[in-house]
């Protein structure tokens, strides 16, 4: 069984570089993740959890964790950031709440980039400035 992942902890990630930005989605393209991954081949995941909270999900591998099952009906994609050569700096990710205080999205800056993830009604919605 799969422990509970960070539900946001930004010194996790932030000053970190990342080679490749993903996203994970199932077979009706519906995204589930955005996925960082780092020079030496680990990442981090921004996820919904099953309480419909976004967490963080800090992965020893750049794979699509097991808790997205099956696996031939989940992929990563590019999700179209252009990274420069020596990588994407982390710069800042700052929590995001409902009403009653539960953490419902993030604000991240990679590099020139602003991704804003929200969930609404349990998806996850991500824009990117």
């Amino acid at each position: 069984m799969t422990s509970r992942p960070e539900r946001l902890n930004p010194n996790l990630i932030v000053g970190r570089k990342a080679q490749v930005v993903l996203e994970v989605v199932d077979t009706t393209e519906d995204l589930l993740a955005l996925q960082f991954v780092f020079e030496d081949k680990t990442s981090a995941l921004f996820t919904i959890w099953t309480d419909w909270t976004l967490v963080l999900d800090t992965r020893p591998d750049d794979g699509v964790p097991d808790y997205f099952w099956p696996p031939e009906n989940h992929a990563q994609r590019p999700l179209g950031i252009k990274v420069p050569q020596g990588g994407l700096e982390i710069l800042s990710v700052a929590a995001r709440t409902n009403d009653i205080g539960e953490l419902t999205g993030a604000d991240i800056t990679a590099g020139p980039h602003l991704i804003a993830l929200r969930i609404f009604a349990g998806d996850l919605a991500l824009t990117i400035e």
